[in-house]
């Protein structure tokens, strides 16, 4: 097959497969974006549940097809896939780029394993993939190690353009080429109870932010909170910084909120890695930005 193995755009179904080589990829779930139309909410494409699929090898034909891509869909169930040797992403989840209405919302995406994707091919891309607003979606209890993107992007866990009202926590993820979290202009998601260790680049990535104008994207009103809230995770290094952002306004504390969050590099002190992880990272192009980032640390450990 050259395309999608299965396709979706009903409701209340539910898909258990193995796919393999040969295969163009994996199982799609879509339908019609009905965001701006709530009376027809009920006739999209909504509740499938895909659980317990073993994907693996594919891609062969259509590199840049993922394990799952569910487009305009809610509700529906990803739970217990074991997915590897892909080029693209695992899990694509969302077709509504910036903060534009999206009926992709309340997706459920967790206790999965997935490895060994990227595979040094394509770029921008990761594990778990989400795009655009999606209240009520959830990143839970997934495995995920070995990406390898070609030039950039090969993450565990990607908040793409808009990305909000998300949701990840409890996933462990470690030995991807770039950085185990990236947030590409989102808006108040939660980061907690993960584990990120081992990445080649950073841990968690922030790429723009709201407060800026920077994105080119604008949302209306000003009731806003924060790009997103991080705490009681894990984060172990080897040397590398911990932190990685386009701005140092990203670091501010009307962007990122931080706390009971533990942070271990294999490669220092304790005391070291306090101070020393984010100087690394520094933009030494603005005037005096190692000792603004030396103070948004040490205000953070105050916290």
């Amino acid at each position: 097959l050259g395309e999608y193995a299965v396709g979706g755009g009903n409701a209340r179904n539910s898909v258990m497969i193995t796919l393999g080589t040969g295969v163009g990829s994996g199982i799609v779930i879509n339908g019609a974006n009905v965001a701006r139309r709530p009376e027809l909410f009920p006739f999209a494409t909504h509740h499938v549940a895909a659980c317990d699929n073993h994907i693996h090898d594919c891609g062969n034909f259509y590199p840049a097809a993922s394990g799952f891509l569910v487009g305009h869909a809610w509700g529906n169930l990803l739970e217990h896939n074991h997915i590897h040797d892909l080029y693209y992403s695992g899990f694509s989840v969302g077709w509504s780029w910036g903060f534009g209405d999206s009926s992709c919302r309340e997706n459920r995406i967790g206790f999965n394993h997935i490895y060994n994707i990227g595979r040094g091919m394509l770029s921008d891309m990761a594990g778990i993939y989400l795009l655009g607003i999606q209240p009520g979606t959830r990143v839970y209890n997934n495995h995920i190690h070995h990406v390898s993107g070609r030039v950039y992007g090969g993450w565990a866990l990607y908040a793409d353009e808009g990305s909000s009202h998300q949701i990840w926590e409890r996933n462990v993820c470690y030995d991807t080429k770039n950085d185990a979290f990236h947030q590409n202009f989102g808006r108040e998601n939660t980061l907690r109870d993960n584990v990120f260790a081992f990445c080649g680049e950073n841990l968690v990535r922030i790429s723009n932010c709201e407060a800026s104008d920077h994105t080119g994207y604008r949302f209306p009103g000003k009731n806003y909170s924060c790009d997103f809230v991080m705490y009681r995770n894990i984060l172990i290094a080897d040397g590398r910084p911990f932190f990685r952002a386009s701005y140092l306004e990203n670091f501010d504390k009307n962007e990122l909120f931080s706390d009971c969050n533990l942070y271990f590099d294999l490669k220092l002190s304790e005391k070291e890695s306090i101070v020393a992880y984010k100087l690394k990272r520094a933009n030494t192009a603005l005037p005096g930005a190692e000792t603004v980032v030396h103070e948004y640390l040490e205000a953070w450990q105050k916290r």
